[in-house]
């Protein structure tokens, strides 16, 4: 008896931290601006941050972007177009970088020009000060739009 208390206690914890959420900040479980507009994160590291963007933000519309779209939710699309985007004028403390990982774009019912989702990539050097700092940047399409990016990030021990 004592053998299957013990059994179902060990798969009952490892079904729980199977179900526990992965580290904040890699590729596959970024940083999400909509919740929370502070990065933590640590020197030497490269962490990843979703930045979203209002519908017609950038100026596309379904047209646009023909070709590209996949099904998404009921009657909606989504296209990745990463290829569209790139980061310029980063303003920052020496030796960070900022750059375009990946580019999503949804066309969902009801809504008119197209939403964006940007997954950025934050390098954050060896020698970075410990404590809050802000990175600003402007992420433009080529078609000639842009909007401002800012993070604040708290670098930690």
């Amino acid at each position: 008896m004592k053998h299957r208390v013990l059994f179902v206690i060990v798969v009952a914890g490892l079904l729980l931290a199977g179900c526990a959420p992965g580290t904040q900040g890699t590729r596959t479980n970024p940083f999400d601006l909509r919740f929370d507009r502070t990065v933590t994160t640590t020197r030497a590291s490269t962490s990843y941050v979703l930045v979203p963007f209002d519908h017609g933000a950038f100026g596309y519309d379904a047209r646009d972007l023909a070709g590209r779209w996949i099904p998404w939710g009921v009657d909606g699309a989504a296209a990745t177009v990463t290829p569209l985007f790139f980061i310029r004028d980063l303003v920052g403390p020496d030796g960070w970088g900022l750059e375009v990982d990946g580019v999503r774009a949804f066309d969902l019912p009801g809504r008119r020009g197209v939403a964006i989702e940007a997954t950025l990539r934050l390098d954050v050097p060896p020698g970075a000060r410990l404590g809050g700092q802000r990175l600003r940047a402007v992420l433009e399409a080529r078609n000639g739009r842009s909007q401002p990016v800012e993070i604040i990030v708290q670098v930690v021990p």
